[in-house]
């Protein structure tokens, strides 16, 4: 079983080494199955950006720390939240990099004096039971997190779908026709722009339909409200 989850781990993640990328929710549920599976594993995960300073500084000491650890029972895992805010949001991860420790289904805010592999080292090794855990409505299995991460992932598969769409409307429109000898690339939007005008469709499309759903809601109240008891 032990293996099986191993395996799984290595497929989903798409990483190598010492650290774990998790590049989807099915990733994270496996480290999480593995986690549940064997109570003397923890694990330490970074969110992190492309474009953050920090995050740059941060890899080395990241991968040293999971070099030095790795047959320890700690996991080290990294999530570009930009491409997978999805699972950002059960962390409620407002900056970055937010460095997360996880244990079963206890999830800690790392805090460390210093992003440094020894700060990071000694926190997994055991300074990370002086902490105690995120409240349960706050951590990634509290109710709200779960509903913010389900509507991302909505958008972001709808994103996925309506993109080629646009794009390829748009090269129609722009008089390309499939299959004459040029370039496919020429002529209609870029996908990437297309995809952010599929993403500001989602959006306005759902929040449409929650002011719609409001609206009934108040009236259905004020209508099913309770009557006042005439008085003489």
């Amino acid at each position: 079983m032990t293996l099986l989850l191993l395996l799984s781990l290595a497929v989903l993640a798409g990483g190598s080494g010492a650290v774990l990328e998790l590049t989807s929710i099915a990733a994270f549920d496996s480290l999480v199955a593995r986690l549940d599976a064997d109570a003397n594993t923890t694990a330490m995960i970074a969110f992190t950006a492309p474009w953050c300073s920090h995050c740059v500084a941060l890899k080395p000491e990241w991968d040293a720390a999971a070099t030095k650890m790795k047959n320890s029972g700690v996991t080290w895992a990294r999530v570009d939240a930009t491409r997978l805010r999805s699972l950002a949001a059960l962390f409620s991860v407002r900056g970055y990099p937010s460095l997360v420790h996880l244990h079963g289904r206890d999830a800690r805010h790392v805090a460390v004096p210093e992003h440094s592999r020894t700060a990071l080292v000694a926190y997994a090794a055991l300074a990370w039971r002086s902490f105690p855990p995120m409240p349960p409505a706050e951590g990634p299995w509290g109710v709200w997190p779960r509903v913010y991460s389900l509507g991302l992932r909505s958008l972001e598969a709808l994103a996925l779908t309506l993109a080629p769409l646009i794009h390829f409307v748009t090269r129609s429109n722009s008089g390309d026709a499939v299959g004459d000898g040029g370039d496919d690339s020429d002529g209609g939007l870029p996908l990437a722009v297309a995809q952010g005008i599929a993403v500001c469709a989602a959006i306005t499309a759902l929040v449409a339909c929650l002011i719609g759903t409001a609206v009934c809601s108040g009236k259905k109240s004020r209508k099913g409200g309770p009557k006042r008891a005439k008085t003489r």
